[in-house]
């Protein structure tokens, strides 16, 4: 995915009559992209001044406030009198979109950079979990079942391709959407099992890669699949052969 080093994760609002979002199209392309090659778009600041150049006084707005980091298209950023500018050259997916405000709703959204810390995502499950009242379903064997049954709908269309044909599938926009729709279910319920039981995933996964570096050097692993035992054994006769000699 490329994206200019200039863009740096915080939100992209773009400005539309509401008559025109709302016919649906997926993914959205507005006529500026066919005309110009990019869509345009704003930073926080900027919304309000772009409303007033360049749409009619009484013209029925919206305004979506787009994730960059899921866009395919690449970004790049125009130096302009009224600050930097944004420019999307591809089409929105409506999946990127994650609010559709009015212009004065702008002002109150936060502009911040993402924040993709693992920490960050475990409070906001926890949010929503708790907003729901959830706790009293996800006891750990409900959790755990879920992810499972979560897990083997993200395996099921590969059920029957080759290796070969898994990639291809795996780089469709149907698979890609498949897999990432997937992947966050596994991964929702993984972080509220996590939260409930107080582990720390991240401190787990470095614990867990440090012991599989041991079981799996990487002078005897490399290019092979074979199970941790293996290379015990093989450890194992080599100081052997040693004792021997």
């Amino acid at each position: 995915m490329q994206r200019d080093p200039k863009v740096d994760g915080r939100w992209l609002f773009h400005i539309v009559e509401r008559a025109r979002w709302e016919r649906g199209d997926e993914p959205y392309a507005p006529e500026s992209l066919a005309r110009e090659g990019f869509v345009h778009c704003s930073y926080r600041d900027a919304v309000a001044e772009s409303a007033r150049l360049y749409f009619a006084k009484d013209a029925q707005l919206v305004v979506l406030e787009i994730d960059p980091v899921h866009l395919d298209a690449h970004i790049d950023v125009a130096a302009t009198p009224r600050g930097p500018m944004p420019h999307v050259h591809g089409v929105i997916p409506r999946s990127t979109v994650r609010a559709v405000l009015t212009v004065p709703e702008v002002s109150s959204r936060d502009d911040h950079k993402r924040d993709d810390s693992l920490a960050a995502l475990v409070a906001e499950v926890r949010a929503f979990n708790e907003a729901r009242d959830w706790r009293q379903f996800h006891s750990p064997k409900n959790l755990a079942m879920a992810l499972t049954i979560e897990a083997a709908e993200l395996s099921e269309p590969f059920r029957w391709d080759t290796d070969g044909a898994s990639w291809k599938r795996a780089e469709s926009d149907e698979g890609r959407a498949h897999l990432r729709n997937e992947m966050a279910d596994v991964l929702l319920l993984l972080l509220s099992l996590a939260d409930y039981n107080q582990i720390d995933l991240a401190a787990a996964a470095r614990a867990k890669l440090a012991l599989n570096g041991a079981r799996y050097p990487e002078d005897r692993a490399k290019g092979r699949s074979d199970k941790y035992t293996a290379y015990e054994r093989a450890g194992d006769e080599a100081r052997d052969d040693k004792t021997d000699a």
